[in-house]
Parts: structure tokens; C-alpha cells; sequence
């Protein structure tokens, strides 16, 4: 774990088992998307959790590299308050996002909320749902109004990508370091 929290060996376990079960579920349409060709190396795995009274984080991309694909499902049903996860569609296609183009998307959704020029969505999913994403699509978490958002997500890779060595350089996958 990350955070530095020591878990139990049943609490290693609960995150095992979930884990598995996004696998299960999420392996198949990705091995759909790249002819099968998902790599066998287990996905980089953890929790992401905002609290009440979090502001939204800061317009940005996983990563630049082609071929990795973010899975992430909620623990808890969310609503506009929790402040889903938001999504720009197609930015991954947008080779120049840069900090500046992050910016400017950013001035443009603050200033023309619902008609900015990049199209804003956050779906509200129930719990256990999964959204997969590519990796370089331009995201944040919203304003969190309305108690804890844990979000468990799982990182899959195209073979020969490997995985997410930029983000998680020393990571040992669902081993929890």
C-alpha cells in the first residue's frame, strides 16, 4: 500500500478478491479492443479516496504512452455530489495536451460550464461498475460534496507496453508493496 498503511492478511485478501473480480470482468472486452493481445502481466491496482469538502483535482492525463488502459470502480453509488470521476472524450487523441492545453480546457469548463468547447462528462455509476478509459485521456475527480468516494482501479496493458513504470516505477502489482 502506498500510503503507507499496513493492511492484514484479510484485508489483503478483500483487495485480492476484488481485484480478481474487475479482471474477470474487464479482461475480455480489452482482449476484444487489442485482438487479443493483452499482456499477462498482472494490472498495477489501489484506491483512490476523496473525502467531503475535497475540490476537484487538477485537469490531467495518466500517462502519454499508447496501449494502457485505466479500469476504475466505484465502492460506493455516486451521485453529481460525490464528484464523479470527469472525462474530456477524445482528448487521448489530442497528441498536444500540454500543461497550457490543460489549462485552457480548464478555463474554458470553469467559465462556459455545460458549452465549453471540449465536452465534459461524469458518469454516475453505481456501485461496483467499471469505466475503462484510455490512459491519456485528459480526466480529474470532481468537488466532492457529499462523503467518502472510493474508487478501487486496476491499470491493464497492451502486450509488450509492460506497465505504468512513470506513475508506478517500484510497484509489484496486486502483491501491495
Amino acid at each position: 500500500v502506498h500510503s503507507g498503511v499496513e493492511m492484514s492478511a484479510d484485508e489483503k485478501m478483500t483487495w485480492r478478491r476484488l481485484h480478481t473480480q474487475v479482471d474477470l470482468f474487464a479482461r475480455p472486452v480489452l482482449e476484444l479492443l487489442w485482438d487479443n493481445v493483452l499482456s499477462t502481466e498482472e494490472p498495477v491496482t489501489g484506491c483512490v479516496i476523496s473525502h467531503t469538502g475535497a475540490t476537484a483535482q487538477a485537469w490531467h492525463k495518466d500517462g502519454h504512452n499508447e496501449g494502457l488502459i485505466d479500469v476504475f470502480c466505484p465502492l460506493v453509488t455516486l451521485t453529481p455530489d460525490h464528484g464523479p470521476t470527469e472525462l474530456i472524450p477524445t482528448s487521448h487523441c489530442n497528441t498536444c495536451a500540454s500543461d497550457s492545453w490543460l489549462s485552457a480546457v480548464a478555463e474554458t469548463e470553469e467559465r462556459e460550464r455545460g458549452r465549453a468547447a471540449h465536452p465534459v462528462v461524469a458518469p454516475l455509476l453505481q456501485a461496483g461498475d467499471l469505466l475503462l478509459f484510455d490512459y491519456r485521456c485528459v480526466h480529474r475527480g470532481g468537488v466532492n460534496r457529499l462523503g467518502c468516494r472510493p474508487v478501487a482501479y486496476s491499470v491493464f496493458a497492451c502486450h509488450g507496453i509492460g506497465r505504468d513504470r512513470h506513475n508506478f516505477p517500484n510497484a509489484l502489482t496486486l502483491r501491495y508493496d
